[in-house]
């Protein structure tokens, strides 16, 4: 008989996480420290937006498989596995701050009926869970569960994960993970917790050096009267790095996420005496993305006294969440060089966007980018659906399209009366 699971801390990584574990007939119970987060999700509503995510909660507490528990005692009491998924505060130097986790595994021992299970799957740098470990009562044991959340489709990649990592120095608790997820598919690795926990550092410093590395060839290749986006594709055919690999030239990464992997590995290396040199240049990189995409726009339109449309503010493609968004971070550069601002989000409703000096928000792309000597269309999902050419070029005719993600074909750029900028490739 599968065990009943208590999951703590409901925002993104803890709903997804229990709306899909009730999904593959796992007895879930769920708790926040919030009430306004516990008493929002027993009116129905999911307090963070995902697609699909609402739905599902609501489908899984009308079976009586998701209960909403607003007293702790009473969410962990008698579970014989309690699994913590918060979404790990992170500081303006990317540094995680785990103390809500340590905090709540002190009080779920105090208030245990027994020896349980915790699992661990909020973002967490190695160590943490043998942390843990200590505050724990006998017999207890961690299990470290890397999480693969992907704002946008979350749901997806819960239900079909590419890999299971979990991490337990306790067999018999690693075993309890594997019956839980055990309709999952996937390939399973099963280790100890500080190579689990590793091993989520390595995934995202991996994807965040890759992108930095696509981003420096790509101004190479901008520099040299290249595309790179074509030396993309080839690299992608390349058996050795695959049609998959995050090799394109655009933006870089946001939200703090790779950035989290990427700086504590630095500072892992420091403090055990070896020299960090990979990730603190992923990081140098990274941080010239909006400096790379203003000197391509500055070259051919003038900033000051002018008007941009950035279309999507969010923080990526899917999701409203703003924090860390480079949108906005684009929004205040382009204010500060002169330039009135026309944001647009999806996502975002006007009402919703933050005020900021010099930026107005729309509701529509059309109406924002009306009046503007540029248009920076920011993500991949915006075109072509949300985004058309023909539209776009009856209503700023002659104005700069910047194309982050090498969505619009050049041929349809220049007959809907628009001009073109890609980042990685030489200007026409």
């Amino acid at each position: 008989m599968r065990a009943s699971v208590a999951v703590l801390g409901l925002w993104h990584l803890g709903l997804v996480t229990s709306a899909c574990l009730a999904e593959i007939g796992v007895r879930v119970v769920v708790h926040d420290a919030d009430p306004a987060v516990t008493a929002m999700i027993g009116a129905g509503a999911s307090p963070v937006w995902e697609p699909g995510l609402a739905e599902l909660l609501a489908e899984q507490r009308r079976a009586g498989r998701l209960v909403v528990e607003p007293d702790l005692a009473a969410a962990v009491g008698g579970r014989s596995v309690v699994w913590l998924c918060f979404d790990t505060p992170l500081d303006d130097h990317d540094r995680a701050d785990t103390a809500v986790l340590h905090e709540t595994a002190a009080a779920v021992a105090a208030c245990a009926s027994g020896p349980f299970t915790l699992v661990v799957s909020s973002q967490v740098p190695v160590g943490t869970c043998r942390r843990l470990a200590g505050v724990l009562p006998a017999g207890s044991h961690v299990a470290y569960v890397m999480e693969n959340l992907q704002l946008g489709v979350a749901l997806d990649r819960f239900r079909r994960p590419d890999v299971l990592v979990v991490g337990s120095d306790c067999p018999a608790a690693a075993e309890v993970v594997l019956d839980l997820l055990r309709s999952l598919p996937g390939d399973r690795v099963v280790t100890d917790l500080e190579s689990a926990e590793m091993a989520k550092h390595a995934i995202n410093a991996f994807l965040g050096t890759s992108i930095s590395l696509a981003n420096e060839i790509g101004d190479l290749c901008a520099a040299v009267g290249a595309d790179g986006h074509a030396v993309a594709r080839a690299m992608r055919l390349d058996r050795r790095i695959g049609e998959r690999a995050r090799v394109t030239p655009g933006l870089g990464f946001a939200g703090g996420t790779l950035a989290r992997d990427l700086r504590f590995l630095e500072r892992l290396a420091t403090e055990v005496g070896l020299r960090p040199t990979m990730a603190p240049a992923a990081l140098q990189v990274n941080a010239g993305r909006l400096d790379a995409l203003l000197r391509a726009m500055s070259a051919d339109v003038t900033l000051a006294g002018g008007a941009v449309a950035v279309l999507g503010v969010s923080y990526k493609s899917g999701s409203d969440v703003l924090r860390r968004s480079p949108g906005l971070e684009l929004a205040a550069r382009l204010h500060a060089a002169g330039a009135v601002v026309h944001a647009y989000d999806p996502l975002v409703p006007a009402r919703s966007l933050p005020p900021a000096p010099g930026v107005r928000a729309f509701d529509d792309p059309y109406a924002a980018a009306a009046g503007c000597a540029a248009v920076v269309v920011l993500q991949d999902g915006l075109a072509p659906d949300r985004v058309r050419l023909d539209r776009l070029g009856a209503v700023v005719p002659g104005a700069l399209l910047v194309d982050c993600w090498n969505a619009f074909r050049p041929a349809d750029v220049r007959a809907a009366g628009l001009r073109h900028v890609v980042l990685g490739r030489a200007a026409a």
